[in-house]
């Protein structure tokens, strides 16, 4: 008579024991993604608007995400909807195979949704520290996110920076960098203002010589540099034309475009 109460007992632990197990396994770990739903948006890559959560800091946050293909291989970035106009705007009114010098944030729509060639799609293992999402999982989390990422030149990302912190479009460098990489138009959003800092030091420049530290606001030598005149006296920029503006929101999520004319 008292083996089954023991028996059950042991059964029952077990069984407590098991499903804990896979309760476990279940558990959402920093950094997993998971999608939601899908919405094609075709053209010449087949792409497609994701709609994802990201987990991280004990819970799922939504986000947005482009897939596309192209040249036989697939790709997935990020997708800011505030974009789609200005997106819109060069599928529309540039040629093909022009490219765009933005960063590398923006790459992936410009390629996916606009159909036109950028520089960079991805960040640099140089600058993985200033994605916002890498900076917010544990570092096992980092670790998979460094594995499972592809990763840009450090070179690249520099040279884009060079370009976006030069005071003359004119100069032998910028101009070498602009005739590397064919480009034809310049993409910034007002969010470029609010992460400049790692444009200067993606170029080796310090970047306390142009951001005011404690802030994201220029100093009066980082005003003369194309990311903020860009933003503030954009009209006169030597070597480039504005061709489409757009504020959506305003402030952080404006968007210009710029056409260069740097002979």
């Amino acid at each position: 008579m008292r083996k089954e109460p023991l028996a059950l007992s042991i059964g029952l632990l077990l069984l407590i024991i098991s499903f804990s197990g896979c309760v476990e396994e279940n558990l959402p770990k920093e950094g997993d993604t998971r999608l939601t739903s899908e919405e094609s948006i075709g053209g010449a890559y087949n792409a497609s608007i994701l709609y994802k959560e990201k987990y991280y800091d004990g819970s799922w946050h939504n986000f947005t995400g482009i897939k596309y293909t192209k040249d036989g291989k697939e790709y997935t970035g990020a997708y800011l909807p505030y974009m789609q106009d200005a997106l819109n705007w060069i599928k529309s009114n540039t040629t093909e195979n022009i490219t765009v010098l933005c960063w590398w944030d923006y790459g992936h729509m410009i390629e996916g949704y606009a159909e036109r060639n950028a520089i960079a799609v991805f960040s640099s293992l140089a600058l993985k520290d200033t994605i916002a999402e890498f900076t917010r999982i544990d570092e096992a989390g980092k670790q998979r996110y460094i594995e499972e990422h592809e990763w840009d030149a450090n070179k690249t990302l520099e040279d884009i920076a060079i370009v976006l912190t030069s005071i003359n479009l004119s100069n032998n460098d910028t101009c070498e960098i602009i005739q590397k990489y064919n480009v034809s138009f310049i993409l910034t959003s007002g969010y470029d203002k609010l992460i400049a800092k790692i444009f200067f030091d993606a170029a080796g420049k310090n970047s306390d010589d142009y951001i005011i530290t404690g802030t994201h606001n220029p100093t009066d030598k980082g005003m003369e540099t194309l990311i903020f005149q860009m933003w503030e006296n954009y009209t006169n920029i030597s070597g480039l034309e504005i061709r489409y503006e757009h504020y959506p929101l305003s402030g952080y999520y404006d968007v210009r475009i710029f056409e260069l004319i740097v002979s």
